[in-house]
């Protein structure tokens, strides 16, 4: 088979339009206004700016844990959890992905 210059156009705008739809979905819930919600049993005890690197101590049911901001997502760094679920779970930075911490009862959110 032999490929034309019309083939090669085709090609072309399809890789473009790849790149370009790679871009947009990649950039969905990294905007400057993004924001961590962190809850405890329900109640929510804090917002925090996602473009604003941190570390927050929140004191859950039984135990604590750290929460970590950095590049743009939020995860949580550290807990006194037996199974470390929560920890192993890595980085957020889309609108309505959870982090969350069943013994202790903390939900970390991230909202725009």
């Amino acid at each position: 088979m032999k490929k034309t210059k019309k083939d090669v156009a085709l090609i072309v705008i399809l890789l473009a339009l790849a790149g370009v739809c790679f871009f947009l979905f990649s950039a969905v819930g990294k905007r400057e206004g993004a924001v961590a919600l962190v809850s405890v049993d329900g109640e929510e005890i804090g917002r925090y700016v996602l473009a604003e690197e941190r570390e927050i101590e929140i004191e859950g049911l039984g135990g604590e844990n750290r929460i970590e901001i950095r590049d743009g997502a939020v995860r949580m760094e550290w807990a006194d959890c037996p199974d470390q679920y929560c920890v192993r779970h890595g980085s957020i930075s889309r609108s309505g992905d959870p982090i969350v911490c069943l013994p202790h009862r903390v939900i970390v959110t991230v909202e725009e």
